[in-house]
């Protein structure tokens, strides 16, 4: 057993474990999801026994000691403890499935023991170390406690049968409209883009004044309204000017009241009939300035773990500061662009990033946006799973509606085109346009 300030382990266990594997008929089918892992064994000799038995256990039911004793030949400490004569005392000590279930189980969890040992180690040392930003020493240990939870319990089927049957469940959710892809509530961005799905990085491009923020936060709405979380971090506007654009989209507001401070008695109402319906919505707000990207996924670990979170919003990603600064500014957002994919595939929720357009489009007679024409692009392009683009429109100022053409310039497994939207200028408000996809 384990001495007090010694690092978690029981040689006895895993010594009977590794009995019952040797001795049994297919052992690791009666263990099932407790079959222990190379990290169950803080002997490296016994890491080795099980190494060499899982190799034959997953080719038959029964493990042959003359090979794993001619595998082992040559190492000091299974010579030193008997070479044969140490694997039938192995063999000889097991008690039976129960017991070795129970074993297992101990195993699993000094295991993880030893894991959080080892990454509270790590960060004290980088906390120690000033030189070292803290922001980063939060997001790693946030990281390695985040990975330590997400395994417990969780195994992806692997064999034909298993891999097999999860996708069938899985058609079987996505036929009933219970996917677990987030709907923008734009019918054809919906039918192009096939949702937000998770894990994904979807950037939305498009050059100054083109409605990037009102779609964003749109979309945002549409979520929190299905009661899916959704957090902004807004490194452009403060909280209250997102949330003057939020209530004149949902509540029939002039825009421009929210700056001026005049409002009807009719917009005096809707305003607090919407402040009782907002309130109870999942809707998160950062307004942060000079926002790091370890700063960023540190904030939405802790919101995950308090709230929940569907869905993040950035705006935008050329206004993010780096966390290690570089002579070049492409080499800077490449490095905040991977950093994100890495969020988003680690939360397994999509991240909506808005982007800003090199103006090298208002020299080009065709206005369509292209992929290039993403601003530091490179890396932006690459890690990207979708890029939706806004183009210029160029209209009457006192018109009050604008057709706004939206274009899905990649998406993988997706299709690709354009369609058009209605943008309220009045309101910041996206809406179907006529003629929508309707399923």
């Amino acid at each position: 057993m384990t001495q007090q300030h010694e690092t978690p382990h029981d040689l006895q266990l895993e010594a009977e474990v590794l009995g019952f594997l040797l001795s049994g008929k297919d052992p690791l089918a009666v263990l099932g999801d407790l079959s222990p892992s190379d990290s169950c064994f803080h002997s490296a000799l016994h890491r080795q026994v099980f190494r060499i038995a899982k190799e034959h256990l997953e080719r038959g039911p029964r493990v042959n000691l003359i090979d794993i004793s001619r595998r082992l030949g040559t190492d000091q400490e299974f010579l030193q403890r008997g070479g044969k004569r140490f694997l039938e005392e192995l063999r000889g000590i097991q008690k039976g499935s129960h017991h070795a279930q129970d074993a297992a189980q101990a195993l699993h969890d000094m295991a993880r023991r030893r894991e959080l040992i080892e990454a509270c180690t790590l960060a004290a040392g980088e906390a120690k170390d000033v030189s070292t930003e803290l922001d980063s020493v939060e997001s790693s240990l946030h990281a390695a406690l985040r990975n330590m939870a997400d395994s417990v319990g969780q195994s992806s089927p692997e064999t034909a049968p298993e891999m097999t049957d999860s996708f069938l469940e899985y058609i079987e959710a996505i036929s009933a409209g219970e996917g677990p892809t987030l709907k923008t509530g734009f019918l054809d961005l919906d039918h192009y883009s096939g949702g937000l799905g998770p894990g994904e990085v979807i950037i939305l491009g498009g050059c100054t004044g083109t409605g990037k923020t009102a779609l964003a936060l749109n979309i945002g709405s549409n979520a929190t309204a299905n009661q899916k979380t959704v957090g902004v971090f807004s490194m452009e506007m403060p909280r209250e000017q997102l949330l003057g654009r939020v209530f004149a989209a949902q509540a029939d507001i002039d825009a421009q009241s929210f700056k001026t401070g005049t409002f009807t008695d009719a917009e005096v109402q809707r305003i607090h009939l919407y402040a009782d319906k907002f309130r109870t919505q999942p809707f998160l707000i950062s307004d942060q300035f000079n926002l790091r990207p370890s700063t960023l996924a540190a904030k939405c670990r802790q919101w995950r773990l308090q709230y929940g979170l569907d869905l993040i919003i950035i705006d935008y990603l050329q206004l993010l500061s780096p966390d290690k600064a570089h002579n070049s500014r492409d080499r800077e957002v490449a490095e905040m662009s991977r950093a994100i994919k890495r969020l988003a595939v680690e939360l397994q929720i999509p991240i909506l990033v808005l982007a800003q357009l090199s103006r090298k489009i208002d020299q080009r007679k065709d206005k369509t946006p292209l992929l290039s024409d993403l601003r530091e692009s490179g890396a932006i392009e690459q890690d990207a799973d979708q890029v939706i683009f806004l183009t210029p429109w160029r209209q009457d100022p006192g018109a009050q509606n604008a057709i706004v053409k939206c274009t899905l310039a990649k998406g993988r497994g997706n299709r690709l085109g354009s369609f058009e939207l209605l943008y309220v200028k009045r309101h910041v408000r996206f809406e179907n346009y006529a003629g929508a996809y309707d399923g």
